[in-house]
């Protein structure tokens, strides 16, 4: 018997491993969102508000303050816990040093997430995993989202790991100790943001249709994955102080009131990530209403290809799509790194529908590798267009500058913006009496019980007198531009600021310092 062997191109071979090419797009979109961070300012300057509370939650906990007994926090504590290790690190590279290093963990967790979806659609070929993982690595939401430490990279990495347990090696044989882990992963994800309840619900629900009669009850693994899961994570602060967990984590939010709605236009704007395309080539209503509609035909492609070739993956990707654009659509209020939360539903539902390339009646093997060549080389240039918008991003503001020679360290500083503190390495005081103010938008919220100080926290003799205390107890006190949203100003605080304190320096951007009389 005679055995011919032929040579694979490059290309070919690269086709024939579609977890190389998840890598390989995973590591552009590492690149993409380092370059965000080579930007001055944005590794060790002020680039967000809540990137402060959650580094500062954990520097708290790995010195023993616990959230919800000894100060507010809104969100769940999984975020605090997982950032635990950078904190401990940060005893010794300074609370400064350790944002940075968090902010390139972020990055690094959002690549992984790049990876899973390719992961996850592996089994649907390469130009499959070349569309999820895509859109994944050059999403501009999903790449803003991860240039620092924000909930949604992490709450995704979890729900991802959730889905590819229960769904993503293309068996569906939906073994018991799968779904159990499944069902862990994704109570992690709600321990982090309890938005992981959307996809939690979507994935048991096809689960439900998916599982044969005799294997129903592996549901229950699942459900008790979750329990587990988020149990394990939250139990510990339940335990500290449980009325204060669910006061601030479950009460308050449900309670929300918050001010001005956030219009349908720039919900689409901000979820069609259309800024860098906008950037190239302006007509930025076109460009949002174009990218729309691209992003609606997907999902209706998808459906088709669900209805016309049953999975589960893909019912489960294009249902939670759907349900989660709805929920982003829902709240008054709407922030730039919310439909990062959509982007592993909408990559694994492109993927879905990208899948339908199968059908097409092109069967000559000659117009794979310049296929693949055409869309290594539309990679490229988006790859590129991103690398250009985001290095072209406007320098951050770096506090360290303001706060050297003015605030000594060891000081007991309160800010609005704790962010402020830590990238100045002002976050621990040597007083044992300073108090303790991680999140001054999150107290309002707890204290006037669900209201924003624009939705009228501002007129409650609570958060009144809660920021009198602070100010009483304080040394110097660090304003940021935004302290009129989280503070309660009242006339009787102003006349206690005017009196006590001095203003000793000031920037249009890190707000003013002001030193005790």
């Amino acid at each position: 018997m005679r055995y011919s062997f032929t040579r694979r191109s490059g290309t070919t071979r690269l086709a024939a491993n579609p977890l190389l090419v998840a890598a390989v797009i995973s590591l552009m979109g590492v690149i993409v969102r380092l370059s965000l961070l080579s930007v001055p300012g944005h590794l060790g300057g002020l680039t967000e508000y809540d990137d402060g509370v959650y580094f500062g939650a954990a520097l708290k906990l790995v010195n023993g303050v616990f959230p919800y007994k000894d100060y507010v926090l809104v969100q769940p504590p999984g975020i605090a816990l997982l950032l635990s290790p950078v904190a401990l690190l940060a005893k010794f590279i300074g609370s400064d040093g350790g944002l940075s290093v968090a902010r390139i963990v972020t990055v690094l967790v959002d690549g992984l997430n790049i990876f899973l979806v390719g992961k996850i659609v592996r089994s649907r070929g390469i130009v499959a995993v070349l569309a999820g993982c895509g859109f994944m690595a050059f999403y501009s939401q999903a790449i803003v989202s991860s240039a620092t430490v924000l909930l949604e990279p992490y709450m995704n990495l979890f729900c991802l790991l959730a889905v590819y347990f229960a769904l993503g090696d293309g068996s569906e044989n939906f073994s018991n100790r799968r779904l159990l882990i499944s069902g862990i992963f994704i109570g992690i994800a709600g321990s982090i943001k309890s938005w992981a309840i959307v996809p939690a619900i979507f994935l048991g629900l096809i689960l439900l249709i998916s599982l044969k009669s005799g294997k129903l009850r592996s549901i229950t693994g699942y459900i008790g994955g979750i329990v587990l899961g988020f149990g394990v994570v939250t139990l510990p602060f339940i335990l500290v102080d449980g009325y204060g967990f669910f006061h601030d984590v479950i009460s308050v939010q449900l309670a929300r009131v918050p001010g001005q709605r956030v219009s349908v236009w720039t919900r689409l704007n901000e979820l069609t990530g259309s800024a860098p395309l906008e950037w190239l080539i302006g007509h930025h209503r076109e460009v949002t209403i174009f990218l729309s509609l691209v992003m609606v035909l997907v999902i209706v492609v998808a459906i088709k290809n669900v209805v016309s070739h049953w999975s589960s993956l893909g019912a489960f990707a294009v249902v939670t799509a759907i349900g989660v654009t709805a929920v982003l659509f829902y709240p008054n209020d709407f922030y730039y790194h919310y439909p990062d939360f959509l982007a592993p539903y909408f990559a694994i539902s492109l993927a879905v529908a990208a899948d339908s390339v199968r059908s097409w009646r092109v069967r000559s093997s000659e117009l794979k590798a310049p296929a693949l060549l055409l869309m290594g080389a539309l990679y490229l240039l988006v790859f590129v267009a991103d690398f250009v918008f985001e290095i072209n991003a406007a320098p951050a503001p770096v506090p360290s500058r303001l706060a050297q020679g003015v605030i000594p360290k060891g000081a007991c500083v309160v800010s609005d913006e704790v962010s402020l503190l830590i990238e100045s390495n002002r976050f621990y005081a040597n007083s044992a009496n300073c108090p303790i103010l991680i999140d001054s938008y999150g107290t309002a919220l707890s204290l006037s019980d669900g209201l924003t100080i624009d939705g009228g926290a501002s007129h409650s003799t609570v958060v009144d007198r809660f920021w009198l205390s602070e100010m009483k107890a304080a040394e110097y006190l660090w304003l940021s531009p935004q302290n009129q949203r989280r503070l309660g100003w009242s006339s009787g605080n102003l006349r206690y600021l005017k009196s006590h304190f001095i203003e000793v320096t000031s920037s249009r951007y890190l707000g003013k310092i002001y030193r005790k009389i």
